[in-house]
C-alpha cells in the first residue's frame, strides 16, 4: 500500500489539493434483462460524450512538468526496466472502471470493444455512457529520462490517480478492473483472479475482469464475468 508521505508528494506533483464531493451520475433506467443476453445485444448509440478541453493543465501533464524539473539520476545510473500499459480511468453511476487500451488511444464510438463495455453496463443496471476521468495513463511516464519507472513507482502513481478521483466521487462503491495490465498494475493479483471480488485496501470493493479485447473474441467467458456482477449489483443500487 502506498504511504501517506508518498502519496502526498504523488498528488502535490500533480497540482491536486483538495476535493470536493460531486453527485453521482444518474442511474440508467431499470430493465428486465437480466439475462446473459442482454450483454450481447446493443443499445442504440445516439452520441458520446466530448469532455472540453482544459485550460489548466490536467493531473498528469503537471505530474509529468514538476517531475521533469526536479529529476535527478538514480543512485549509480543504474537503469530501471519500466513496464509499458495504457489504461483509461472512467466513472459510470456509483463505480470507477480502470479499463486496459492495447491500443493507446480514448474509445471510439464504432469501436466494438465500447459497444460491449456499454452492454455489459446496461446489464449491469448502470449507466451506458462511462465518462472518462483525466489523461489516458500511459507508462512509462517519460521517455530517455534516468527517473525510476519500474512496477513499483507505477503502482504508487495508479494508486494515487485512482484514490484522487474516488474521492471526489464519495459515493463509488466498487473499482472495476479491466484487463490484466489494469488488475496486475493496480494490486498484485493477476489473471488467475478474474471474475474474482475482493476487497482490497486503498481501493474498497474491486471486480476483476479480463480485457474487452478478450471478452470480444472469447465469448465464453462472459457467463462467469456476468455471474460476478450479479453479486455486486445491490452495491450501486442501494
Amino acid at each position: 500500500m502506498i504511504q501517506t508521505k508518498q502519496r502526498e508528494n504523488y498528488l502535490s506533483a500533480m497540482q491536486i489539493n483538495t476535493w470536493l464531493p460531486r453527485a453521482p451520475l444518474p442511474f440508467a433506467k431499470q430493465s428486465d434483462n437480466s439475462l446473459l443476453t442482454s450483454i450481447t445485444e446493443p443499445p442504440i448509440i445516439e452520441t458520446i460524450a466530448v469532455i472540453e478541453e482544459q485550460k489548466t493543465p490536467t493531473p498528469i501533464a503537471a505530474f509529468k512538468e514538476k517531475t521533469l524539473v526536479e529529476e535527478t539520476p538514480l543512485q549509480n545510473n543504474t537503469p530501471t526496466t519500466a513496464p509499458h500499459f495504457s489504461l483509461q480511468l472512467m466513472q459510470v453511476g456509483r463505480c470507477l472502471l480502470l479499463i486496459e487500451r492495447p491500443i493507446a488511444e480514448t474509445f471510439h464510438i464504432k469501436d466494438p470493444t465500447y459497444q460491449l463495455l456499454r452492454n455489459i453496463l446496461y446489464a449491469a443496471k448502470l449507466p451506458d455512457s462511462p465518462q472518462p476521468l483525466g489523461d489516458l495513463i500511459q507508462w512509462p511516464l517519460f521517455k530517455h529520462s534516468t527517473i525510476a519507472q519500474g512496477k513499483k513507482e507505477a503502482k504508487e502513481f495508479l494508486q494515487s490517480f485512482i484514490i484522487t478521483y474516488k474521492e471526489q466521487f464519495i459515493d463509488t462503491q466498487c473499482l472495476w478492473l479491466i484487463g490484466l495490465d489494469s488488475i496486475c498494475h493496480a494490486t498484485d493479483l493477476n489473471e488467475t483472479n478474474y471474475f474474482e471480488s475482493p476487497i482490497i485496501e486503498p481501493y474498497g470493493q474491486i471486480l476483476l475482469s479480463p480485457s474487452l479485447d478478450i471478452l470480444t473474441t472469447s465469448p465464453h467467458l462472459k457467463a462467469p464475468l456476468w455471474q460476478a456482477i450479479r453479486k455486486l449489483i445491490p452495491l450501486w443500487q442501494n
